[in-house]
């Protein structure tokens, strides 16, 4: 069975392919370039993103790897930031506690050589939802990567909206959220969030039912967008979508 292939600049690859070399892939693309990848797929509007977010299962890069590719984690501002590449990569990692949303913001994760990676919203969900696609650059090069359903992205950046260390990224992460919602819809997406447990759909609704489609639409304006009704709606739709309970 042949693999869905999703549009990206060259950087991207390169970036990815670079990782690839110390046996870090395919890896789980997350974040702005998941979300992105996602839309692509089904022919929809997206936003300009720049740093790649990389979501690390078992196995974490040893420093001495990173080295020998000329990649270093030494960016004070930004302690889980991989710098080198020809995109930074922000390094994420699964809630060792199964924490469903860090909402200090500043849970991370440190392998035994001191490389540390942050934990996102739903990063168990981003994993267990991850599927194997080929991203290719405009001139042909190739590289395999696993991205998340459209649902378990939509749950990770409605969670990044509870988190008010990243205040400053709420406005992209709710038109992240828009725009999952308006080219998806609450059906799609609710059928992508039957993989979450009992525990991160109710975590889920909860988020949604206290943000509310008007605080998501307030932070899409602070992005200088104009509203989004059919997102609104979806949002609405599919908080009560993810509040029934699940069939025994």
């Amino acid at each position: 069975m042949s693999l869905r292939v999703v549009s990206v600049p060259e950087p991207v690859i390169g970036s990815l392919g670079a990782l690839s070399t110390i046996g870090l892939g395919p890896v789980l693309l997350v974040g702005g370039w998941a979300v992105t990848g996602r839309l692509r797929m089904a022919g929809s509007a997206t936003r300009p993103t720049e740093d790649l977010d990389v979501l690390m299962g078992t196995i974490a890069p040893s420093a001495a790897a990173l080295r020998g590719i000329g990649v270093a984690q030494d960016d004070p501002a930004h302690p889980c930031r991989l710098v080198g590449l020809p995109l930074a990569i922000d390094l994420l990692a699964v809630s060792p506690d199964e924490v469903v949303v860090p909402l200090h913001g500043d849970e991370t994760v440190e392998g035994e050589d001191g490389i540390a990676a942050l934990v996102p919203p739903f990063s168990a969900l981003l994993v267990r939802s991850g599927e194997l696609v080929e991203l290719e650059s405009p001139q042909g090069q190739r590289v395999r990567a696993r991205l998340p359903s459209a649902g378990a992205l939509l749950a990770n950046k409605v969670g990044n909206l509870a988190i008010e260390a990243r205040l400053a990224k709420w406005p992209s992460d709710a038109l992240d959220v828009g725009l999952l919602l308006t080219a998806f819809g609450a059906l799609a997406l609710a059928s992508d969030l039957e993989l979450a447990t009992f525990g991160e759909r109710q975590a889920l609704a909860g988020l949604m039912n206290s943000i509310g489609s008007s605080g998501m639409a307030a932070q899409v304006g602070r992005q200088g967008r104009r509203t989004m009704p059919q997102a609104e709606a979806a949002w609405d739709r599919l908080g009560q979508l993810i509040s029934v309970p699940q069939s025994i």
